[in-house]
């Protein structure tokens, strides 16, 4: 997924819904889809990975 972020930027579509500023943290970006569609949640993901805990990724999937 970050390989296809770098060739075409589709992250920077995803915006904060207030202020319209792109998501810095394109890490955990990704990994919110990533954890709904491999049906893992958000907790498992967040167990899984070493770079976010689940507050913020939860924060991230608002």
């Amino acid at each position: 997924m970050q390989e296809v972020d770098r060739d075409i930027g589709f992250t920077e579509a995803f915006t904060h819904l207030r202020t319209g500023v792109p998501c810095k943290d394109k890490t955990d970006l990704l990994n919110v889809p990533l954890a709904e569609g491999l049906d893992l949640g958000l907790i498992k993901m967040a167990d899984v990975t070493d770079t976010h805990n689940f507050f913020q990724a939860l924060r991230i999937s608002c």
